[in-house]
C-alpha cells in the first residue's frame, strides 16, 4: 500500500490503548487515549454521559474529517459533533441488526461496511436514503504468514483443538462456543479450546467453562502480541 505523507491522523480510543500497538502505526498517526482505563461495565456508566458534551470533552482539534469506529458510542459522539465543515462518517465493523443507530446515521455523510453483503443489506433497509460503501478490512497476507511460522510457548495435544481469536464481548458470540464446548463434553468427545483475546466478559467466560466443567478442556491464553502464530 503506497504510504501518504501529507496526512495526519489522530487516533482517539475512548479507553484503554496498549502501548505496544504504537509501534504497528505510521510516524502521521497521532494516539490521544481519552479515559486511559476500563473496567467491566464502564462503558455502560459513560454512555450516560450526554453525546455533545462528550464530543466536546473529547475533540480538541478540528479535522477535516470524522470518523466514529466500530459501534454506538463512536458514532454516536461523531454525529454530536459541531465541526460543520468536517465530513462525518460512521464506519459499522459489524452490523446493526434493527438500525438502533439509524438517527445517527442519518446525520453521517456516509456509512462504511467491512463487507458487500452488509452494504447491500444497509441500502435495502434504508431505503437508499444513507450513502453507505464497503471497505474490506486490510489485511497483509505475506505478514500474517510470516508471523505465522513463530514458535509459541504453548503445546497443543493429541485432541481436536479449536481455537477462537477475537474481543471477548458478546457480539463475538464466544459465551454460545463455550456452551458448545459444555455440549461436547457431555456427550463425551475429547477436545481443547484455545481462547486468545481479552475483553469485558472474560470472567463471565471463565466463569461459565468451570460452571460446565470444562477446567481441562478450555484454555484462556489472554491477549497476543502475535496471535497469527
Amino acid at each position: 500500500m503506497a504510504k501518504r505523507n501529507d496526512v495526519e491522523v489522530t487516533l482517539q480510543s475512548l479507553f484503554k490503548f496498549e502501548p505496544e500497538m504504537k509501534k504497528w502505526l505510521l510516524p502521521q498517526v497521532k494516539v490521544k487515549p481519552f479515559f486511559g482505563f476500563y473496567f467491566h461495565g464502564f462503558a455502560k456508566i459513560a454512555d450516560l454521559i450526554p453525546d455533545e458534551i462528550f464530543y466536546r470533552l473529547l475533540v480538541k482539534d478540528h479535522y477535516d474529517i470524522e470518523i466514529g469506529f466500530c459501534m454506538e458510542m463512536p458514532e454516536k459522539i461523531i454525529a454530536a459533533s459541531n465541526n460543520r465543515n468536517s465530513r462525518k462518517y460512521a464506519w459499522i465493523h459489524g452490523y446493526d441488526e434493527g438500525l438502533k443507530l439509524l438517527s445517527t446515521y442519518q446525520k453521517m455523510d456516509k456509512v462504511v461496511t467491512v463487507s458487500k453483503c452488509n452494504e447491500e443489506r444497509f441500502r435495502k433497509e434504508t431505503n437508499g436514503m444513507i450513502p453507505v460503501c464497503c471497505c474490506h478490512n486490510l489485511i497483509d497476507d505475506h505478514r500474517v504468514c510470516t508471523m505465522g511460522q513463530e514458535l509459541i510457548p504453548v503445546m497443543r495435544g493429541p485432541e481436536l483443538t479449536f481455537v477462537v481469536v477475537g474481543r471477548l464481548e458478546p457480539g463475538k458470540g464466544v459465551l454460545r462456543l463455550i456452551e458448545c464446548c459444555g455440549r461436547l463434553k457431555q456427550e463425551g468427545e475429547q477436545f481443547a479450546l484455545w481462547v486468545i483475546g481479552d475483553g469485558e466478559e472474560r470472567k463471565k467466560l471463565e466463569k461459565r467453562a468451570d460452571e460446565l466443567g470444562l477446567g481441562a478442556n478450555v484454555r484462556f491464553l489472554g491477549a497476543q502480541s502475535n496471535p497469527y502464530a
